[in-house]
Order: C-alpha cells, then sequence, then structure tokens
C-alpha cells in the first residue's frame, strides 16, 4: 500500500567526489522504485534535502520557492525529486533539514562526543538552517499514512524556526548541563568542496494542515530527554 524510501547516498561531501554513484542512489533508482509503486498503485514516501536550494533569499522557503542547488548532492536530491513525481501519481516528497537523532551519525551526536571529552569545539555561525529531530519526520509519515492523506506532492518537513548551527550547538549543549568550551567560526574556516547554502530555513505551513510540527527548541528538548536514558 505504501512504499517509504530511505535510501539516500547522504555522505553530500563524497557526493562531491563520486557524481555517478550519487546520481543512482538519489536520483535513477528513485526512479525505478516510483515506476514500480505506480504499477502496483501504491504511495510512495520520499525524502528529499533543503539543499535543493542556493540560500540566497534569506526567509524562509516554501514547496513554490525556485530550486537552485549549489552542490552536486543537491543537484542529485532534486533529480530524484523528480523521478518521484514523474512516475508516480501518488507520490509524497518530504524535504528534511538538518536531521538528528539517536541512530547514525549527525551533528548533534558529533558535538556531543566532542564535549564530552574534553576536546574544544568550533562550529560554524554564519549558516542558517532549521534543525530537525528525526522522530518528528517519523510522526509525519506516520500521521500521512495513518489519515489515509491524498493531497500529493512537495511538502517541507522540518522543525519550526531557525539558527545558527554555533546556536544550535550552544543550545543543546545547555540543555545537557554540559560545560563545553565551543567556539563560534566562519564557514571560510573550513575549505570544502561542497558548497552550502547559507540561510536554508523552510516553511513548514503546508504541513501544518495535516500535522503542526514543534519548534527546533522543544524536539531538542525531547532529543535531550531520548539521549540521556540511552546513554
Amino acid at each position: 500500500d505504501v512504499v517509504i524510501n530511505a535510501m539516500a547516498m547522504t555522505n553530500t561531501g563524497l557526493c562531491e567526489e563520486e557524481v555517478e554513484k550519487a546520481y543512482k542512489l538519489n536520483s535513477s533508482r528513485v526512479g525505478e522504485i516510483a515506476k514500480q509503486c505506480q504499477v502496483a498503485e501504491a504511495k510512495l514516501i520520499h525524502f528529499s534535502t533543503d539543499y535543493v536550494f542556493d540560500g540566497n533569499s534569506y526567509s524562509a522557503y516554501s514547496e513554490e520557492s525556485p530550486v537552485s542547488p549549489l552542490s552536486r548532492y543537491g543537484l542529485s536530491k532534486l533529480a530524484g525529486e523528480f523521478e518521484a513525481l514523474m512516475y508516480c501519481e501518488k507520490t509524497f516528497v518530504f524535504r528534511v533539514s538538518s536531521l538528528y537523532g539517536i541512530n547514525g551519525n549527525n551533528f548533534v551526536k558529533f558535538i556531543l562526543d566532542k564535549a564530552s571529552k574534553g576536546e574544544p569545539i568550533k562550529v560554524v555561525e554564519d549558516q542558517v538552517m532549521s534543525p530537525t529531530h528525526a522522530k518528528d519526520v517519523a510522526r509525519v509519515v506516520k500521521k500521512f499514512i495513518e489519515d489515509d492523506i491524498e493531497n500529493y506532492g512537495v511538502y517541507h518537513c522540518s522543525n519550526e524556526g531557525k539558527c545558527s548551527w554555533y546556536e544550535f550547538a550552544k543550545e543543546f549543549l545547555s540543555y545537557a548541563n554540559i560545560e563545553a568550551e565551543i567556539e563560534a567560526v566562519s564557514w571560510k574556516d573550513f575549505p570544502a568542496k561542497l558548497r552550502r547554502p547559507i540561510d536554508s530555513h523552510m516553511s513548514v505551513d503546508k504541513l501544518k494542515k495535516y500535522y503542526p510540527m514543534p519548534d527546533w527548541q522543544s524536539s531538542l528538548k525531547e532529543f535531550i530527554q531520548i539521549w540521556e536514558k540511552n546513554k
């Protein structure tokens, strides 16, 4: 009845180096899945990214905002959106942003690890996004399936609000009552092949009709509670 495609090449730096693999996993394979969903008359839930935007708007991106990826990763994910929507009529594309959670590698766990070891931490303060707890994304998916929602298309699925990576790190270390040496730096201090959007925060007004996403601070507090129970 429903196919949830959680497959992706999410190592953004590696996508710049292994372009063919990035397009295979983030685009062409998505098209293959979408075609099979169309045959089976199944719904397809596919995940994309805020990296489909160039970050030069400085206001919240809506689903109708022009897309303009800066990286191979963003381009491959945008191509995946097109493949999913083109080949399966019953497709939901959820664009997520700066995901973190208990499982897998992510920014929050990286900072918590460095802080627990007493290592100095440098975090970018001039790039803005909407940090998103993976559990909230899962709740959205569950809601769309259980309520048999049929308003297909693209949805922005991030926590409400925006902050810099530095603000985010400071906030969750505070919530976790961890003292750490943390320094605000510029993205220019971290030379990389991957170009990241300066401000990619997204509007979730369209999603609110079905599921009101909590603000990023509330979701971060929930994550800290889960993390403390599991550490």
